[in-house]
Parts: C-alpha cells; sequence; structure tokens
C-alpha cells in the first residue's frame, strides 16, 4: 500500500471531526440557499393576470381576490379573469392564457344606472363568478357554444346578471342578460 505523505496526514488529524461536520454543514447550506435564491428570481419574473392588467389598464384598482380561470375563448388553454372598479365604473377584465407581457386581453366597463339594460343597479356590489353554459340555455348564441363551456357571470344581487362569453365570429367577449 502506497502511504501518505506525513504533511498530509497531520493537516487531516489536525482537523477534528466536529470541524469537519461543521465545515461540510456550513457548505452544504451555502449551496442550499444558493439555489433557492435562484428559486426566487426565476418563480418572480412569471407574470400574473394581476399584473399583466394593472399594467395595461393602470387606472382601474383590480381585485384580487376576484380571480376566476377557466377556458373562457374555447381554446384548450385556461384564460383569467379579474373584477375592479374605475371610478364610477365595474370592470371585467380578461386575459387569454398563457401569460405572458404580450398576451391578449379584454375589458368590459359598466356604470352604475338601473334603468339601464347596460348597466348594473350598484358598482359597490358587482361581483364576478364562473357560470356554466348548457345547450338549452335560452340565448340561441349561447346554445351554439362549445360542450362545458364556461363563462363569467357578473352580478350585484340587485339587478339581473350579465352573463359573459366569447364569441368566435366578433373574436371578442359579449354580454347578455335575461
Amino acid at each position: 500500500m502506497k502511504s501518505v505523505s506525513p504533511h498530509v496526514n497531520s493537516i487531516v488529524m489536525s482537523f477534528p471531526v466536529v470541524h469537519m461536520k461543521t465545515f461540510l454543514t456550513v457548505i452544504f447550506l451555502i449551496i442550499l440557499c444558493g439555489t433557492s435564491v435562484f428559486a426566487q428570481k426565476t418563480s418572480s419574473k412569471r407574470t400574473t393576470a394581476l399584473q399583466l392588467l394593472t399594467n395595461l389598464e393602470p387606472k382601474v384598482r383590480w381585485n384580487s381576490r376576484s380571480l376566476l380561470k377557466a377556458d373562457f375563448d374555447y381554446d384548450g388553454v385556461v384564460d383569467y379573469a379579474l373584477a375592479g372598479k374605475k371610478g364610477n365604473l365595474f370592470v371585467v377584465g380578461i386575459v387569454k392564457g398563457s401569460l405572458t407581457g404580450k398576451s391578449k386581453h379584454w375589458t368590459l366597463e359598466f356604470p352604475q344606472d338601473a334603468a339601464s339594460q347596460g348597466a348594473l343597479c350598484s358598482v359597490a356590489d358587482g361581483q364576478i363568478r364562473l357560470e356554466r353554459f348548457s345547450a338549452d340555455d335560452e340565448n340561441p348564441e349561447v346554445r351554439k357554444l362549445p360542450r362545458k363551456s364556461r363563462g363569467i357571470n357578473l352580478s350585484d344581487e340587485m339587478c339581473d346578471s350579465f352573463h359573459i362569453y366569447y364569441n368566435r365570429k366578433k373574436a371578442r367577449f359579449v354580454w347578455w342578460r335575461r
């Protein structure tokens, strides 16, 4: 067997096992923290629907708790919807998935006027939720939508709800009321 030089043996022997464990633990923690910081940097660069709408529509105060996710335009990719307010208007923002800084988006604005079919009775009480459309719906256009279609229901619990859906012919979101 080859023997190790006396100089190497003295270095290894003078470095106690306790210190070696501490040294290796410190190295492990440094590596672990480095990967954690790297993971945070990459995940924080992902665009969210809220960030996108805030950048594109800065005058709207978006409600992050109103986020809806569904395939609203029937292309097989999840889209996003958020509710917001801009002055006296209730705003529904819809972002086409996959989220990038250049994702297509639509906004629908609804004023407050109990006498108008195109307005809410109360902007302050407006809220959005997912809505499933079916073949027996009363709107003929909605009956033609793909099976298991999802839309957005806008309601203030005072007037008739708005039923928001994607119209393929017009390539935009439209609404109807009962």
